[in-house]
């Protein structure tokens, strides 16, 4: 079940025995898979250090209790299988359909860094400094794009 439907996500499936393992892992969605033992995830979750990478745990029992206490232990969702085998599909597919995203994105605007050279463009202003900053608490979701530029204008360095 495993090999195949890492495939049909997109994912190349890594198997490991101790969740902290997946302390180590970017750019990457995790699974845990605790059928049998559900009772032992909350603890396995516990050993893993936050990555920022989302990881599941799976188990076979379908009590919110114990759903509740795997995600406040750290995983970002449960799923009980069998019978959330489709929601749990889709949550697969979705990370592969982000992680993709962000790669492209991150690959695009190293691309147009490169054709543009912006830090000729932009230099280390103050005034331009100042104007990003009030661009990003005024403008929904500039916080991004924002970032991106102030760490251009830091690789230059200094105020011209």
């Amino acid at each position: 079940m495993w090999p195949d439907l890492a495939t049909e996500c997109g994912f190349t499936l890594i198997t490991v025995t101790e969740s902290s393992v997946l302390s180590r892992l970017t750019d990457s969605v995790g699974v845990v898979s605790g059928a049998g033992v559900e009772d032992q995830l909350a603890a396995a979750f516990r050993q893993i250090a936050p990555t920022g990478a989302d990881v599941a745990a799976v188990g076979s029992v379908p009590e919110h209790r114990l759903a509740v206490a795997v995600v406040r232990a750290g995983a970002s969702e449960y799923f009980a299988l069998p019978s959330d085998m489709e929601l749990f599909r889709s949550w697969l597919c979705d990370g592969a359909a982000r992680l993709k995203n962000r790669v492209s994105r991150t690959e695009f605007a190293k691309r147009e860094e490169a054709k543009y050279r912006f830090e000729e463009i932009l230099g280390g202003s103050s005034a331009l400094r100042s104007t990003l900053e009030q661009a990003s608490r005024i403008i929904p979701g500039a916080e991004e794009e924002c970032e991106t530029l102030r760490r251009m204008l830091a690789d230059v360095g200094g105020d011209r």
